[in-house]
């Protein structure tokens, strides 16, 4: 009798502990973003994307799942879990699978103060400022050499830019 009753219970929310462990883990997935997002080659349209699709599954299992009808908790559950998932993700791409280099030719290049915004043969990685912002001297016919780690999830981690 006393295993049904634990079988039907629901989650709940209102615990303290459940508490601290969300705004726990908000913070070191938030710290891991940080860390990591900068060198994965993931641009934020695909992040918009990935994340709203995350929001939505996450707020069908809180609702069906749960007995949770505070709308600002529902809110805060869905973006706590939101940014574990995305740093999970980020993690598991930070596994190497193999390395390899891509090198681009200079075309132009704009100075602002001491760091330089580069313009890339056929475009290349508009979309990426973490490769086109350069602090250092470069010359317009130079090459920018980008060394790249394959992740485990197929996505491009910079490892070096030369």
């Amino acid at each position: 009798m006393k295993s049904k009753k634990l079988k039907n219970k629901r989650f709940d929310i209102s615990d303290a502990k459940r508490t601290t462990f969300f705004i726990g883990t908000f913070f070191l997935s938030m710290a891991s973003l940080v860390f990591l997002y900068p060198n994965v080659m993931f641009n934020i349209k695909n992040t918009i994307i990935l994340s709203l699709f995350l929001v939505l599954i996450d707020y069908l299992v809180i609702k069906f799942k749960t007995d949770i009808s505070n709308g600002q908790t529902i809110v805060g559950t869905c973006f706590a879990s939101l940014l574990v998932q995305l740093s999970l993700f980020f993690w598991l791409n930070y596994i190497p699978i193999d390395h390899h280099v891509e090198k681009h030719k200079i075309i132009g290049k704009s100075r602002f103060d001491n760091i330089s915004l580069l313009n890339l043969e056929n475009n290349a990685y508009n979309d990426f400022m973490m490769i086109r912002i350069q602090n250092k001297p470069i010359e317009k016919n130079d090459t920018l050499t980008i060394y790249f780690k394959d992740g485990l999830l197929g996505l491009k981690v910079i490892d070096s830019i030369q």
